[in-house]
C-alpha cells in the first residue's frame, strides 16, 4: 500500500457575490497565483500548498467554522485587517503560546490570524 501524503490543501469558501469577493480577498492576498478552474468559482494560493476557493451561495448564513492564518507579527497584521473595513476583534494572548486576533470576511465567514509565541 502506498503512502498517503496529502499534498495540498483547498478550502472552500461560500460569499453572496463573486466579483465582490475576488476583489475584497485580492487585498486580503495580494500578488498571488490565481485560478478560475470553472464558471463560477475562482482560487487563490495561500501559501505553496494551501488555497481558498471562492464560489456564490445564496445562502447568508454565518460560517460556523474558522479559518487560522499564521503570521509572524500580529500587531502588523492586525493594522491591514482593519485597513480592510471589516469586523476585527482585539488581539488576545495565551501566555506562552499564541497571540491571536478574530475577524470577519464582508460574506459572513470566520478567520483569524494567529501568532505562536517562543518559536
Amino acid at each position: 500500500m502506498e503512502n498517503h501524503k496529502i499534498k495540498s490543501v483547498t478550502i472552500g469558501i461560500p460569499i453572496t457575490n463573486l466579483e465582490e469577493g475576488i476583489n475584497w480577498y485580492r487585498k486580503l492576498f495580494p500578488n498571488q497565483k490565481e485560478l478560475i478552474p470553472m464558471e463560477g468559482i475562482w482560487e487563490i494560493s495561500v501559501t505553496s500548498s494551501v488555497w481558498l476557493q471562492l464560489f456564490e451561495s445564496d445562502t447568508k448564513e454565518i460560517s460556523s467554522r474558522s479559518i487560522n492564518l499564521e503570521t509572524n507579527n500580529i500587531e502588523l497584521s492586525h493594522d491591514f485587517i482593519k485597513s480592510l473595513n471589516v469586523k476585527v476583534g482585539k488581539i488576545e494572548e495565551v501566555p506562552e503560546t499564541v497571540k491571536y486576533f478574530e475577524f470577519t470576511d464582508p460574506f459572513g465567514n470566520n478567520f483569524s490570524f494567529v501568532q505562536v509565541l517562543n518559536q
